[in-house]
């Protein structure tokens, strides 16, 4: 079952112009549970375990690739994360019993965090900036921060992304 949001996600942003969830209406209820009655079931195969270091670079690199392609407030993006995590999180765990929250070598717990970042990052995209101010640091230091003149395409976003991060794989593979 799934009941309506009690959580309000209007400080969830990747820009001043737009949330990830609009939650405090029932039609956006509605569209949450058409949205995951969509979804494919799990797949619930038993698999190994991943090796920690390498589940730790996946996640960092594609991390610290929006990191370095300015897109977006990071300060916003990792609000946006942790909201997106919050939120679906229930749902993951109903559908995976045996799941390990914040084990990061549980397959499980693996594909849910991976697919909470990417999905983070794809609304980030989608509502990208060319320039914007963000929080760095313990104290909350504001910095304006300008997207690279190589990037001021949103539609190269994606594909620069992936690039750049199968690039750090690859390089630690082969390392």
């Amino acid at each position: 079952k799934l009941n309506p949001p009690k959580f309000s996600a209007s400080t969830a942003r990747c820009s001043s112009k737009s949330v990830i969830y609009d939650d405090e209406n029932y039609v956006s209820w509605l569209k949450r549970k058409y949205e995951l009655s969509k979804r494919p079931a799990p797949i619930l195969l038993p698999r190994p375990k991943i090796q920690k270091d390498f589940a730790v670079l996946l996640m960092r690199s594609s991390y610290n690739t929006v990191d370095g392609m300015d897109f977006t407030p990071m300060d916003d993006f990792q609000k946006q994360f942790f909201l997106f995590r919050q939120y679906e999180w229930k749902d993951f765990k109903e559908s995976h019993p045996d799941i390990t929250q914040g084990d990061i070598s549980d397959p499980n717990y693996f594909d849910f965090i991976s697919f909470a970042q990417y999905a983070t990052i794809s609304f980030c995209m989608k509502n990208a900036q060319q320039i914007f101010q963000e929080k760095i640091g313990a104290i909350g230091q504001i910095q304006t921060v300008q997207r690279p003149a190589n990037l001021k395409e949103d539609a190269i976003l994606p594909y620069t992304h992936s690039k750049r991060v199968g690039d750090i794989i690859l390089a630690y593979i082969f390392e």
